[in-house]
């Protein structure tokens, strides 16, 4: 039996976050046993592209601009693929997409897993932004 009604009020305001803005970012932050992250909810339910995740920056709040910007880009129809190199997202650097296997990325993949329940989202795949390079 598939949930439609949000656990609690976590749930409720990732659902707020889609509906309203086209998806949600949860940022964890970095400490010993591993790099912060942060990653999107509900850009594949609302324009049908993979979700993102960025590892390993210091300043999540950073990582979630970067995201939201990227979602932008997606949501007035760039489309990003596998190993898909962009110059639009960074000045003076270039970025390369990634598909994430999510069995690397288990805190995205219990948050994934949880919406599937709750809302019926679906997710093909997870981009991640892998490398950024000075293009100069």
């Amino acid at each position: 039996m598939v949930r439609t009604t949000p656990d609690d009020a976590n749930d409720v305001k990732v659902l707020s976050d889609v509906e309203q803005h086209g998806w949600h970012l949860v940022a964890i932050d970095g400490d010993s046993e591993g790099p912060a992250d942060v990653f999107s909810v509900g850009i594949y339910h609302t324009l049908a592209m993979p979700e993102i995740c960025i590892l390993g920056l210091s300043d999540t709040r950073v990582m979630g601009r970067i995201i939201n910007d990227i979602g932008d880009l997606m949501n007035s129809g760039t489309e990003f693929k596998d190993w898909h190199t962009s110059s639009d997202i960074l000045d003076g650097y270039s970025c390369i997409f990634r598909d994430v296997d999510r069995s690397f990325t288990p805190s995205i993949s219990a948050m994934l897993a949880g919406l599937t329940r709750a809302m019926n989202f679906r997710c093909s795949s997870v981009f991640g932004l892998t490398s950024c390079q000075c293009a100069g």
